[in-house]
Parts: structure tokens; sequence; C-alpha cells
């Protein structure tokens, strides 16, 4: 009876045993698999983010008081200012005779900022969203270089930001 008992116990034992490594098994699974999935997103982010970075076009975007939150390796070097500097400056800043410009895009933005659920005014500021016009952009040294910029308003979390690309047109005024 004492080795049926001691078999019986040995048995539950062993069986618990592995219940615990098949579920830690599945566990650890499961982690891994997040692990990877994980990668695969950071990946792609870092991918995207040096893209950005290192993109041909001058890239800035700004909130919706005009603040530069983010602006690209060629825009640093095209307007001659640190990167650091360049997220101390305004839109307005960088950019010959746009106040008027800037003035219409904030108001759009305030608009999309105060009302996010108002579908008729998504809609009107969906067809005029995207802009492309031309412009100077002003360099640290006080000179200016004449560029198409393309203007895109953006929401990201709740927030409205303006994306900027710009393209230094130079050779193409030369030309003409």
């Amino acid at each position: 009876h004492a080795f049926a008992q001691f078999r019986q116990d040995t048995r539950d034992k062993v069986g618990m045993g592995l219940l615990l490594l098949l579920v830690l098994s599945f566990l650890t699974w499961l982690l891994l698999r997040q692990i990877k999935r994980v990668e695969v997103s950071d990946s792609q982010l870092y991918f995207t983010q040096f893209s950005v970075d290192e993109s041909p076009d001058m890239i800035m975007w700004c909130d919706h008081g005009g603040r530069i939150r983010y602006a690209n390796r060629c825009l640093g070097e095209n307007s001659q200012y640190q990167a650091r500097e360049l997220l101390q400056l305004k839109f307005s800043d960088l950019m010959a005779d746009s106040r008027e410009l800037w003035e219409s895009l904030q108001v759009q933005m305030l608009m999309l900022k105060r009302q996010p659920t108002n579908q008729t005014l998504r809609t009107e500021l969906q067809a005029q969203r995207r802009q492309i016009l031309q412009s100077h952009l002003r360099r640290q040294d006080g000179r200016s270089i004449p560029v198409e910029i393309t203007l895109s308003l953006i929401e990201y979390c709740g927030e409205v930001y303006l994306c900027i690309s710009a393209r230094d047109i130079t050779e193409r005024k030369q030309a003409e």
C-alpha cells in the first residue's frame, strides 16, 4: 500500500511538473513571438525615421503654434542652422513672406484641434490639406534660397501638425 501511494504521489508530481513545463513553454513561446513583433516594428520605425532624416528634401514638422518640432538633416544643411537651433525656431522664421500663409494654416489647425469630430469641417479641410507653393528659405547667414514647399496638415494622437517638405529650386529659377 505504501508503494502504491508513493507511485501515485510520484505520478501526480511528475504530471504537475510536466503541466508546469508545458505552461512555461507556451508562455516563453508567446514572449518570444511578441519580442519578434516588437523587433519588426522597431526595425520599420527606425527605417522610416532614417528615410526622413536622410531625405534629399528639406522636411520639418510644426505644431499648431508654428514651432518646429522636427527638422531633418537636409534642412539643417540648407538653412545653415544646427538641429537644436532649428527646434527653437518657428515656421515663419525660416520661410520668407510666410506670415499670411502661416496665419491661414494656423486657423485650419486650430479648427481641427477644437472640433475633432466635426465631419463637415474635416471634409472641407481635407480638400485643402495639401498645398504646393513657392517661397524662400531664410538661411542663418541672411541669404535666402527659392524653394518649392509642400504643406500637409496631419493629425497624430489628437494633435494637429503641419508637415512641410521643401525642395531647392534655385536651378529651375535660373533656367527660367
